[in-house]
């Protein structure tokens, strides 16, 4: 079982970005990408829905597009 904690979500938007189960929800999003804490492109998702469990423990940021070029992003701590 993967542990996410998420900090600064949404910033505003109509995409709401939660995670547990081993996934990361971008309710609303079209598109969904986690980048490592170098900036570097982990996984990425076409929907709402991205699995995080291959990832390894670590801090990684979580980006979420909707079809109208709305963006959140939430910071993802993986125990």
């Amino acid at each position: 079982i993967v542990n996410i904690n998420v900090s600064g979500v949404n910033n505003g938007k109509k995409i709401s970005i939660e995670a547990g189960n081993g996934y990361v929800h971008a309710d609303g999003a079209s598109h969904v990408a986690i980048f490592s804490a170098n900036g570097q492109a982990v996984a990425k998702a076409n929907g709402e829905n991205i699995s995080v469990a291959s990832l390894t423990k670590g801090v990684y940021v979580v980006l979420a597009k909707d079809n109208k070029g709305n963006t959140a992003s939430a910071k993802v701590v993986i125990k």
